[in-house]
C-alpha cells in the first residue's frame, strides 16, 4: 500500500481510503452490509494496509460510525488509523461521534454533503468562530480538522479563505474518486479550473 501527507495535515494516509457509507444496517436502505457482512471487508482493509477510513453520523442513522469503531477496535490499534467522520449540529454530534466511534480523537471532521440550511450559520459560527470566541476544534481535547469529503471546488476555496488568516484548524479536501464518480481525475486534466484540493 502506498501512503501520502493529507495535504498540510501532517497525517500519513493510504492513497486508498475505505467509504464506511455501505456498511451498517439494511434498515436503513437495503443495499448496506450488515455486520457479519461487513466484517471480512473491512479486515481485509486493515489486512492490506488501509488505514483511511470515512464515515458519518447520518450513515445509516448511527450504525455505520459503531461498526466503524468496533471493527478498527478488533483489528487495529486506534494509532495506527486515521478516522474522518461527518457531522451537522456539531456540539452534540462531535460527542455522539466520538462515543460511537470508540474513539477519543477523530482526525478529520466535516459538515454533511449537503447541510440543511438552518444548521449552515451553526457550522459556520461554531468551526471559523466569531471574534473573541473559543472554536469547538480547540475547546474539546481531541485536535479536530474541519474539512470536506466531496464539494466543489468553489465551497472549499470559500471555507480556506477564513482559516488561511488565522490561527484556526485549516479546512481540508479530500478528492472523491469512486468506480462511478470521479472528479479527481477530471481535476489532473483541467487543473486550471479547479482550486486545489488543500
Amino acid at each position: 500500500m502506498d501512503y501520502v501527507n493529507l495535504g498540510r495535515t501532517g497525517l500519513k494516509v493510504s492513497r486508498i481510503r475505505l467509504g464506511m457509507m455501505t456498511y451498517g444496517t439494511s434498515q436503513w436502505r437495503p443495499w448496506i452490509l450488515d455486520e457479519a457482512d461487513a466484517r471480512p471487508i473491512v479486515q481485509r482493509a486493515v489486512e492490506l494496509g488501509i488505514n483511511f477510513f470515512d464515515t458519518a453520523d447520518m450513515y445509516s442513522a448511527g450504525p455505520s460510525e459503531e461498526l466503524t469503531g468496533k471493527f478498527l477496535r478488533d483489528f487495529t490499534r486506534r494509532d495506527e488509523v486515521v478516522i474522518a467522520s461527518k457531522i451537522a449540529h456539531i456540539e452534540e454530534a462531535v460527542a455522539a461521534t466520538q462515543v460511537k466511534l470508540s474513539a477519543e480523537e477523530i482526525q478529520l471532521l466535516g459538515e454533511p454533503y449537503k447541510p440543511q440550511p438552518e444548521q449552515r450559520p451553526e457550522i459556520i459560527l461554531t468551526v471559523n468562530t466569531m471574534p473573541g470566541q473559543q472554536p469547538v476544534l480547540s475547546r474539546r481535547r481531541p485536535l479536530l480538522m474541519p474539512g470536506y469529503g466531496s464539494k466543489s471546488s468553489a465551497r472549499v476555496r470559500i471555507r480556506f479563505q477564513p482559516s488561511a488568516s488565522t490561527a484556526l484548524p485549516r479546512w481540508v479536501s479530500t478528492a472523491v474518486i469512486a468506480l462511478s464518480f470521479r472528479p479527481a481525475e477530471r481535476m489532473r486534466k483541467k487543473p486550471w479550473k479547479h482550486w486545489p484540493s488543500w
